[in-house]
């Protein structure tokens, strides 16, 4: 019963030359450091399609319907081969040590 609902409200995915797409990506923050996804972009576009090539699956785009009044600009992002991106802190906004079992722990607050 669930797969036939979920297959009601899929739509199928289908690109041509010269649509307007934003891809997906997932940032990534380095060896072992834990990353809050909420805030994060999830798509970066839009870009126009000019070839078609099995790159990467189809799920990964979202359509974009273009409109004269947006203006998208995104700083020189630098996507790996796996679809993710390296975010750098710009600065330090609050430093804080608090005492927990013995133990003197810092937090630091990046923006």
């Amino acid at each position: 019963m669930q797969a036939s609902y979920a297959d009601q409200r899929k739509k199928p995915l289908e690109f041509t030359v010269g649509d307007y797409v934003f891809q997906r990506i997932s940032p990534t923050k380095g060896v072992g450091g834990a990353i809050k996804k909420k805030l994060f972009l999830k798509f970066v576009g839009p870009y126009q399609i000019i070839n078609l090539h099995d790159v990467f699956h189809v799920s990964q785009l979202r359509k974009y319907i273009q409109e004269p009044s947006h203006a998208l600009k995104i700083d020189n992002v630098q996507i790996k081969d796996n679809m993710s991106f390296k975010v750098k802190p710009v600065k330090i906004k609050d430093h804080q040590s608090t005492q927990l079992r013995g133990k003197t722990i810092s937090m630091v607050k990046v923006v």
